[in-house]
């Protein structure tokens, strides 16, 4: 697949974004360290949430990507 349609794909796939900026607004140092505090006082540390998140999110744009590249191939 040519590169110009793969950049094509990632746009389409960034657009597409569930959690847009205007609704899911950036969290300040403050209020990460905050979370942080809040969660350490029980004993939790949210990395390894953070991490699990972050590993799904991950994925599920990989196989949204694949996805599309497949969906392209069906085309030719």
């Amino acid at each position: 697949m040519e590169t110009k349609k793969l950049l094509e794909i990632i746009s389409v796939v960034k657009a597409i974004n569930p959690y847009p900026d205007d609704i899911f607004l950036e969290k300040t140092q403050k209020e990460w360290k905050r979370m942080h505090k809040i969660l350490n006082k029980e004993g939790v540390f949210a990395d390894g949430y953070l991490g699990s998140f972050g590993r799904y999110v991950w994925d599920n744009c990989c196989d949204k990507i694949k996805e599309m590249i497949m969906i392209e191939e069906v085309k030719k």
